[in-house]
C-alpha cells in the first residue's frame, strides 16, 4: 500500500502554501534585518560623518600644502555651500579648479557644515559662478604657499541638530592642528 506525505488528503505537497507560522517567522526575521540596516542611519551616523569629513579635509589640506611646497606652486582653498574645492594659479595668472586627483571637488552635504574664520572673522561659503559674468574667477578663501606658509585659519565642521564638533586650525607658518570640539581661537 502507498502512503500520501502528510498534510491536506489530495493535494500534492508541491502546490500546498506556507502555513501562518512559516509567514510570521519570515516576517519577524525581516524585521529584525531591517532594524539592523536601518541602525547606522541614526545620529550615531551623523556623528561619524563628521568624524569621518573633518579627518578627510585635515588631511586633504595638509596634503595641499605639501603639495604647493613640492610642486612650487600657489594652491588655494575655498568651501561653497555644499561642497569645498581647491584651486590653483592657470597659466593665465587666474584661478582654476585643481585638476582631479586628491584635491577635486569634494561634496559637503547637509546636515554637515563648516564655519570658516579666517582673521578671527567668519567667511561666508562661497557662492558658484551662476549670474556672474564669463570673465568671472573663483576666489580662493584660504591660501598654501610654496614657501610653507598658510592664511592662518580655524575651520569647525559639525552638523545641525549634532553637537558633535572637530577643529581644523593652521597657522602662518603652516603649523595645523586636529581636535575635537570648537578649539580655541587666538
Amino acid at each position: 500500500m502507498r502512503r500520501r506525505p502528510s498534510g491536506r488528503p489530495g493535494i500534492p505537497a508541491a502546490s500546498r502554501g506556507f502555513t501562518l507560522l512559516e509567514l510570521l517567522v519570515v516576517m519577524v526575521i525581516i524585521g529584525v534585518m531591517i532594524s539592523f540596516v536601518t541602525l547606522p542611519f541614526g545620529d550615531r551616523s551623523v556623528d561619524d560623518r563628521i568624524v569621518f569629513e573633518a579627518r578627510r579635509l585635515d588631511r586633504t589640506l595638509r596634503f595641499a600644502l605639501e603639495e604647493a611646497e613640492i610642486k612650487g606652486v600657489l594652491i588655494g582653498f575655498r568651501h561653497l555651500q555644499d561642497r569645498y574645492e581647491f584651486l590653483v594659479m592657470g597659466q593665465d595668472g587666474k584661478w582654476e579648479p585643481y585638476p582631479g586627483g586628491p584635491f577635486r571637488s569634494q561634496p559637503f552635504a547637509r546636515p554637515l557644515g563648516m564655519q570658516l574664520r579666517v582673521e578671527d572673522r567668519v567667511v561666508p561659503p562661497a557662492q558658484d559662478k551662476e549670474g556672474e559674468d564669463e570673465a568671472s574667477e573663483p576666489k580662493p578663501q584660504i591660501l598654501l604657499l610654496p614657501s610653507g606658509e598658510v592664511t592662518a585659519f580655524h575651520l569647525v565642521v559639525g552638523a545641525d541638530g549634532s553637537n558633535t564638533r572637530y577643529t581644523i586650525e593652521a597657522d602662518a607658518l603652516g603649523k595645523f592642528t586636529f581636535e575635537a570640539g570648537e578649539g580655541k581661537r587666538k
